[in-house]
């Protein structure tokens, strides 16, 4: 990767700026939609998992946030809110910390689940799709 990262340094500020931008759009949108649909372009999935290496090694500009501070967190989703306000009252003395459990999600009832082939064939009709059974 070092004859990619030199090409990359020999580019205009703005240049780097602008391909890190397409670099990075690409992986998160193919990171998703391989959840969503099967790929059997293999090339493709080289291309990607080349491009997410090539990102975490790339240099970053002056301008821009920490590599960890961008794959973690969309700052542009967040709001300062505040929520309440008040004092905690704590006791003094030896106390006994129990350990968190794990979250318990309620079950759904027997009407709220339908068949997987109802679903599918809710979305090949909504959406113009043709899921279905995988042949590979």
């Amino acid at each position: 990767m070092a004859p990619v990262t030199a090409r990359f340094l020999e580019l205009a500020e703005a240049e780097r700026h602008a391909f890190r931008g397409q670099l990075t759009d690409f992986v998160r949108l193919y990171a998703f939609l391989s959840q969503v649909l099967t790929f059997a372009d293999t090339e493709l999935e080289k291309l990607y998992v080349f491009a997410r290496n090539l990102r975490r090694i790339l240099p970053e500009g002056s301008l821009e946030l920490p590599r960890e501070v961008q794959q973690n967190i969309d700052m542009e989703s967040y709001r300062i809110q505040q929520t309440g306000s008040g004092g905690i009252g704590l006791k003094r003395g030896n106390g006994v910390l129990e350990p968190i459990g794990s979250k318990r999600y309620p079950e759904p009832s027997p009407e709220q689940l339908e068949p997987l082939s109802r679903i599918i064939a809710e979305l090949n009709e909504r959406f113009g799709l043709n899921l279905g059974p995988s042949t590979r």
